[in-house]
């Protein structure tokens, strides 16, 4: 907190009286008394988060708060392609590469206490729709020697796939053996971004 051109000290919140008196050559005073407020904002910003979201997906950017608001607090978002909002949070909806980059959100409480931090949105591109072979069941419905061999997409030293036939459970083998005869879903999934076949 800066008094003066050659004054800076420490305060913490509160109301500070500062008073000096003045003599004058003819045996007259004065005295001037200045009245300070101190007042921290109202809420806290965790600084440089990351945001990772899947490309053509809808999710939330959460304002990065480390703690309730103490008080009435306003909300103003910046961001790429002119975006802005006034919402705590941002609700993005079918996100697009053009989306990504610095979003800066800066909180406003009842005293004019401004904080800022800023956000980066990395769009995360979905997996290609895999291909794959089937080995048909030629016995009986209830016998369990079908399998399902994934072609693509594979994993290499750049890119990491998991698989699953139920949307729920997967594997990053690419081959699905002792099934049954019936319907299965195949999708791949890389970074959390789903596809399905």
């Amino acid at each position: 907190t800066r008094l003066s051109s050659d004054l800076e000290i420490n305060l913490n919140e509160g109301e500070y009286i500062h008073g000096k008196t003045m003599s004058a050559a003819n045996g007259c005073y004065s005295t001037t008394r200045l009245y300070l407020y101190i007042h921290h904002p109202a809420v806290e910003l965790i600084q440089n988060q990351s945001v990772d979201i899947c490309e053509n997906s809808s999710d939330t950017i959460k304002a990065p708060l480390t703690n309730s608001p103490s008080g009435e607090v306003s909300y103003h978002w910046s961001g790429p392609n002119d975006f802005t909002s006034n919402q705590q949070d941002i609700f993005l909806q079918h996100v697009t590469f053009s989306q990504a980059g610095n979003y800066q959100l800066t909180a406003t409480d009842n005293h004019n206490c401004q904080v800022t931090a800023n956000v980066t949105l990395t769009v995360l591109q979905l997996p290609a729709t895999p291909t794959y072979i089937m080995k048909p069941d030629y016995g009986c419905h209830t016998e369990d020697n079908g399998s399902i061999i994934i072609h693509s997409p594979l994993s290499d030293d750049n890119n990491h796939y998991d698989y699953s036939i139920n949307n729920t459970d997967f594997q990053a083998d690419t081959t699905f053996s002792g099934l049954e005869g019936g319907q299965y879903t195949l999708t791949v999934m890389r970074q959390g971004c789903i596809t399905t076949a």
